[in-house]
């Protein structure tokens, strides 16, 4: 079974099979059947997001999945990225998102009620246990707001937990051990930066060196095949926040859910757009299928807001990859964001 990811000129350039010349084929399918191994895993893991917070625009496996995609557009398709990069930007994109559920908790939701995160947000309101019972609504808060503040974090130990079978056998997200030991630290913590500040990310992988090739993939030549985690981390970034087209927000899916308050303005704009593309000054651009009428005022300046900061991530994304020596990405800006009358 082909993926839609696999025709992305990242997945084709790196981690795709290159047919019997290849002379690196056995190390790429080493990492290309452990990111799909690791993807099979949490596809059901991230399928708990919208059972639990149904609010939510999409997060489940095809979010994860159209993340390729739009860092074609973002990056372009021939920005550099080698094997082991990409399959630490893939299992970053995998890992990002997927403990925005009780499910990626050791002791499930147990293990949010003794963090610090779930009893400030009950003291601060005053409420008593009696008043959070699974099902409230003061629950429902309750559980979104920790999940929202405490997903990132999870993401970087999601790799070292395991979960148990029906037979009591140990399952990891990433059942190649060298892989999970060797990458597995970086790709948590770039999973984890996607809700740092930039000035966080660059403060980390700035002057770092790359990470060399893992001793257990033999390749013609290595030192092509080597991580900068600054690039990658900004890659994730910036294609996380610019995915907002209406995969996010389906329309059979908005029907059943019926989103309210700030959630239905997002999923009401997002349901609108196209997919992400460029304009001839590398400008990135999303079209909407039916025009924002004034009843849709509220879901116009959103889409907006939303724009304007995919717009700064970018900037400043390109901004940082310069100064630290870096090629910047193909995407500059987001077209229509400087002026109200150019956002049409």
């Amino acid at each position: 079974m082909k993926f839609d990811f696999e025709k992305t000129s990242i997945w084709r350039r790196t981690l795709a099979e290159c047919g019997p010349e290849d002379p690196d084929s056995a190390a790429r399918s080493r990492l290309r059947n452990a990111f799909l191994q690791t993807r099979s895993h949490v596809e059901p893991l991230v399928a708990q997001i919208g059972k639990e917070l149904p609010q939510l625009t999409v997060h489940n496996i095809s979010h994860l999945d159209a993340l390729w995609e739009v860092a074609d557009v973002v990056a372009g398709s021939d920005y550099p990225i080698s094997p082991p990069e990409a399959f630490v930007l893939g299992m970053a994109f995998l890992l990002h998102d997927a403990a925005t559920s009780t499910a990626a908790y050791p002791l499930g939701l147990a293990s949010l009620k003794v963090t610090v995160e779930w009893k400030d947000f009950v003291a601060q309101r005053g409420w008593d246990d009696a008043e959070i019972q699974e099902g409230t609504d003061k629950f429902k808060a309750a559980l979104f707001e920790v999940l929202r503040l405490l997903h990132p974090k999870q993401a970087e130990k999601l790799l070292t937990q395991s979960w148990k079978d029906l037979d009591g056998k140990e399952r990891f997200l990433l059942e190649d051990v060298e892989l999970r030991n060797y990458y597995g630290p970086i790709i948590g913590k770039i999973a984890h930066s996607h809700w740092w500040s930039v000035e966080k990310v660059e403060s980390a992988w700035g002057n770092s060196h790359p990470i060399a090739l893992h001793s257990g993939l033999s390749v013609a030549v290595n030192q092509n095949w080597r991580v900068d985690a600054l690039k990658v981390a900004l890659l994730l970034r910036s294609s996380d926040a610019a995915h907002i087209d209406s995969r996010r927000a389906p329309n059979m899916l908005a029907a059943l859910v019926h989103p309210s308050g700030i959630s239905q303005v997002h999923w009401h704009f997002q349901n609108r757009l196209g997919l992400a593309s460029l304009t001839d000054r590398q400008e990135l651009y999303w079209s909407a299928g039916q025009p924002f009428r004034a009843v849709d005022a509220d879901a116009w300046w959103l889409a907006l807001d939303t724009a304007r900061m995919v717009d700064r991530e970018i900037r400043a994304s390109n901004r940082v990859l310069v100064n630290n020596g870096r090629q910047s990405f193909c995407a500059q800006a987001v077209a229509g964001t400087q002026y109200l009358q150019e956002f049409l």
